[in-house]
């Protein structure tokens, strides 16, 4: 209880500096989309019983929270970077955007998941288009080619090493979510390569945050 009690002040430390994100306008993009969040919520139920499991997968706040930033700003090319439920959530907005004009890149470091990943969206009737493993991301170039992109890789040990690589897959002005957050270390180097690039970072927790005490911070170049 104390470890937990110590944990909650050191990431209110942290976070004590970074610009809050207000949840205005949050409801009425909700009541306006009715069927795509119910249709994610029941969706995402599935998904942590059958393929992942609830403090693996990504969090039904956090899908709702990238549903709702698709909705409002309407992102073009995005990147899922850890492919999974995230890629449902991408390729949803994909199939519902009346444009046509939306590219979606999911990307994984594990190429057994990745198929799972791609079955799932096939018994979804999505898009498996762009359906990468991540070294083949590497080897070619898409800096700033994304207008928003989550960063959900592997384990954060893992994950810290591509905060820099994120950001530079950024479009000027793009936004990347970086999940899990809540584990201070991992904050501490988000924050640290975001001070040493002249990134800003916007605090989510809010919208984000789920029964496991997991939430995510926005990265804006």
């Amino acid at each position: 209880m104390l470890q937990k009690i110590k944990r909650r002040i050191l990431i209110e430390k942290e976070l004590f500096s970074i610009s809050d994100l207000s949840k205005s306008n949050q409801k009425s993009i909700i009541e306006n989309n009715k069927t795509i969040f119910d249709q994610i919520r029941h969706k995402h139920q599935s998904y942590v019983k059958d393929i992942s499991s609830p403090e693996m997968a990504m969090s039904l706040e956090l899908a709702n929270f990238i549903m709702e930033y698709c909705l409002k700003n309407k992102p073009k090319y995005l990147l899922d970077l850890g492919s999974g439920f995230s890629s449902y959530i991408f390729r949803l907005y994909q199939k519902n955007d009346p444009t046509g004009n939306v590219v979606v890149f999911s990307v994984d470091d594990n190429d057994d998941w990745l198929e799972k990943t791609k079955t799932f969206l096939i018994d979804e009737e999505l898009s498996t288009d762009n359906l990468i493993n991540l070294n083949t991301l590497i080897n070619t170039n898409h800096n700033n080619y994304f207008d928003f992109i989550l960063l959900d890789l592997n384990f954060i040990e893992v994950r810290k090493d591509y905060i820099k690589y994120t950001a530079d897959l950024l479009k000027m002005n793009g936004v990347a979510i970086i999940d899990d957050v809540h584990k201070v270390e991992f904050l501490r180097e988000v924050k640290k390569i975001s001070n040493q690039n002249n990134l800003k970072l916007t605090n989510i927790r809010k919208k984000t945050i789920d029964c496991f005490g997991r939430f995510a911070i926005a990265l804006n170049k």
